[in-house]
């Protein structure tokens, strides 16, 4: 377990320490993988930077229920399991846990086209498609929503994603993100259904009693 733990942790660790945020609220995500039939839907909690992102995932081979919590002040990553209604809590270091992202990706700008503006669950939005060698990432990108784009957990910045943006179009928010194959199959969607600015109650981020503490 302590190894599932720490791979987890490595996809889901925030860079460094949080930064703070002017967005107080929950954003609501779903993101799909298309050869596993794996689907999880995400409610990001933000209060300043108090973070907590709750997972649920559901695939043909098991459904499982996840949060991490990440605190003011604090150098804790606290991770909530709950799998077949037994919960337990794992924590760590945030300075003991190693984060990567993935290399930034290099396009030319003939494999960069800009597409026709559109609204995407209810964000206006542009359009971008990047053309590689292992196929093609297709991004609807707002500005509409305040939120910066260093804040988003690595679990959203699944295969380069996240980082060429962040290389290419750091002022823009990605409300829906295509990814296709070589083959022109799609393979991964990642949507942010809903963004609610709201004071989130500080209830949120501390550890139910009803979760056993595992290790530390």
């Amino acid at each position: 377990m302590n190894r599932y733990f720490s791979t987890l942790l490595t996809l889901l660790l925030f860079v460094g320490a949080l930064q703070s945020q002017s967005f107080e609220g929950t954003v609501e995500l779903k993101i799909t993988k298309v050869q596993t039939q794996e689907v999880s839907t995400m409610i990001w909690y933000e209060q300043d930077i108090n973070s907590r992102l709750d997972v649920t995932t559901v695939s043909p081979q098991m459904t499982y229920e996840m949060s991490l919590i990440m605190q003011d002040g604090s150098d804790k990553i606290t991770m909530l399991m709950d799998v077949n209604g037994k919960k337990s809590a794992y924590t760590s270091a945030v300075s003991e846990v190693k984060s990567k992202d993935e290399p930034i990706v290099n396009v030319t700008d003939e494999e960069v086209q800009n597409g026709t503006p559109e609204e995407r669950n209810g964000f206006a939005c542009e359009v971008l498609t990047v053309k590689g060698e292992n196929g093609m990432v297709k991004y609807w990108l707002t500005s509409d929503i305040d939120i910066e784009l260093e804040a988003f957990p690595p679990l959203l910045r699944q295969a380069n994603y996240y980082q060429y943006l962040l290389a290419n179009n750091p002022n823009v928010i990605p409300v829906s993100i295509h990814s296709y194959n070589a083959k022109g199959e799609l393979e991964y969607t990642q949507d942010i259904e809903k963004v609610t600015e709201q004071n989130v109650d500080g209830a949120v981020f501390q550890v139910s009693s009803e979760y056993e503490q595992v290790g530390n």
